[in-house]
């Protein structure tokens, strides 16, 4: 009777065993899942925010591009843009700073 009551005991304690793993394994699973995931969104914000970036630029360029040709277009004229009085009168740089600022 006294095997019987150990090996029982042995058993019981096996299967003891054998749940408290199965629990530990169950944890880290979870754990390992939720890096996953908090990586997959870390990459996903990664790539939104370069995104924005490119596509700010782009925009800021096509912007500035119509200003750059409207002074290459000032430039081209006569003998070249000289900084004196007479060749800055006709000139409105108002104009110029609203288009960009939006005013």
């Amino acid at each position: 009777m006294n095997n019987e009551t150990t090996t029982t005991q042995v058993t019981m304690s096996t299967e003891e065993k054998i749940k408290n793993l199965e629990e530990r394994v169950a944890k880290l699973e979870k754990i390992e899942k939720d890096r996953r995931t908090r990586k997959i969104i870390a990459i996903c914000i990664k790539v939104v925010f370069y995104l924005a970036i490119i596509i700010a630029m782009v925009i800021l360029m096509l912007k500035l591009k119509t200003y750059y040709d409207s002074l290459s277009n000032l430039r081209n004229l006569g003998n070249g843009f000289n900084f004196d009085s007479s060749s800055l009168e006709g000139l409105d740089i108002n104009n110029y700073l609203q288009g960009l600022f939006n005013y």
